[in-house]
């Protein structure tokens, strides 16, 4: 019988806090060289991050990479929304940051520029898993999914690329679909580039 969603989430959440922190440096290390070699990694000037939680491999490198690239950066913020949103609002070395209800720190808006989806570049996604078809098992709090659903009600064909970074141990044979659900354009782990769209502009 197939494992459900909440059961896939429990089981590769015990496998990635399993990781001792020493490979985990290392992993999120060769994550962020492999994110350099994403086809639209150096064309990109807006991309948007999250602070990595919940024993998720650290995003801090590829995050001091962009800055040190020029590139500007976004971290999420949760909004009081009933809909569950994210904003994306800018980030540097300098921008203040507040702990939101999860405990995970973000810009603090007084402070931060919001940026309109359509205007990033790549938004790079947290998740507890993935598979071959460039599905992504969230954290469950449906944050991105009702985010992303702006996207399609967008009337502009340019849309951001969408790339999960993930340890190796997170992907799976299959994530369970449901019908809000969407596709990844890349996962990035610390051994590999899944690219699962062709285009590459």
């Amino acid at each position: 019988m197939p494992k459900s969603k909440q059961e896939l989430r429990l089981q590769l959440r015990a496998t990635r806090s399993s990781i001792p922190r020493t490979k985990g440096d290392q992993a999120a290390a060769s994550l962020c060289t492999n994110a350099s070699q994403l086809p639209y990694f150096n064309s990109a000037n807006r991309v948007a991050l999250y602070w990595a939680h919940d024993d998720e491999i650290s995003t801090m490198p590829l995050i001091h990479s962009i800055l040190e690239q020029g590139k500007e950066c976004f971290l999420p913020v949760l909004l009081i929304d009933p809909h569950q949103k994210l904003a994306f609002a800018s980030y540097t070395r300098e921008t203040p940051l507040i702990k939101n209800r999860y405990d995970i720190p973000e810009p603090e808006l007084t402070f931060s520029s919001i940026i309109r989806l359509v205007d990033l570049d790549i938004i790079f996604v947290p998740l507890v898993g993935f598979d071959n078809s460039g599905r992504r098992l969230g954290r469950g709090g449906g944050y991105y999914d009702a985010t992303f659903a702006e996207l399609h009600k967008s009337k502009t064909n340019k849309w951001p690329k969408l790339v999960g970074l993930s340890y190796d141990c997170q992907q799976i044979d299959e994530v369970p679909a449901d019908i809000w659900d969407w596709q990844l354009d890349a996962v990035v782990t610390e051994s590999d580039v899944f690219n699962f769209r062709s285009s590459t502009s």
